[in-house]
C-alpha cells in the first residue's frame, strides 16, 4: 500500500518540490517532520491510512532521523532540482524580474489565476500554446529582448523540443513573488 501511495504521488501533476517548500512550516527549509509530511498527503488529496503514511515516511527517511531532508525527498520521489533557478542570484537579472512583473500584472488584470491561465497541473505545454496564453493576458514579447534566448531556455523542457516545462515556470513565479515586497 505504501508503494502504491508513493507511486501516485510521483505521478501527480503537482510540483512535489513546490509542495515540499509550502508545507514546511517550522522554518526549517531543508527537512519535513511527520506532521508536515501528512500535509503533503492531504494537499494532494490522497486519502491514506495513518499507518501507511507512517510506513511511507520511514521509506523516505533513509537515515531514520525522524525528518525527511530535501535530498531524501528528491531522491525518493524523483524530484530534480531546477538548476536554472539560480538565475535569481545573478547580478544582471533585472530583465527577468521585469518580465515576471509584466506576466504577473497581466494575470492580475485578467481576473483569473495563473493556475487557470497556464494550467500548471499539466506540467508541460507546447511553446505555441504558452505564447498564445501570454498574448491573451497582454504580454508583449518584443518588449523583452531576453525573452527568446534566455527566458525560454530557462523554462523549456529538458528533453522535449518546443515544450515549456510548467513546473519550472511556476517555480520562477513563486520565487519571484517570495522575493518581492508585499
Amino acid at each position: 500500500m505504501a508503494d502504491q501511495l508513493a507511486e501516485r504521488m510521483r505521478n501527480r501533476k503537482f510540483s512535489l518540490y513546490t509542495i515540499f517548500k509550502k508545507v514546511n512550516l517550522d522554518g526549517d527549509d531543508d527537512s519535513l517532520n511527520m506532521d508536515e509530511f501528512k500535509r503533503i498527503i492531504t494537499f494532494m488529496k490522497n486519502s491514506a491510512d495513518l499507518k501507511i503514511v507512517e510506513i511511507l515516511f520511514q521509506m523516505v527517511d533513509e537515515d531514520s532521523s525522524g525528518l525527511i531532508s530535501l535530498e531524501e525527498f528528491k531522491r525518493f520521489f524523483g524530484v530534480e532540482e531546477i538548476e536554472d533557478m539560480k538565475v535569481f542570484n545573478e547580478k544582471n537579472n533585472t530583465w527577468l524580474k521585469a518580465l515576471l512583473v509584466e506576466i504577473e500584472l497581466g494575470v492580475l488584470s485578467s481576473g483569473k489565476s495563473a493556475q487557470y491561465i497556464f494550467s500548471f497541473e499539466k506540467q508541460e505545454m507546447p511553446l505555441k500554446d504558452f505564447r498564445d496564453r501570454l498574448k491573451r493576458i497582454g504580454f508583449k514579447e518584443d518588449k523583452h529582448p531576453n525573452f527568446e534566448e534566455q527566458f525560454l531556455s530557462i523554462i523549456s523542457h529538458d528533453k522535449k523540443k518546443g515544450v515549456i516545462d510548467l513546473t519550472k515556470f511556476q517555480y520562477l513565479l513563486e520565487q519571484h513573488k517570495s522575493m518581492s515586497p508585499n
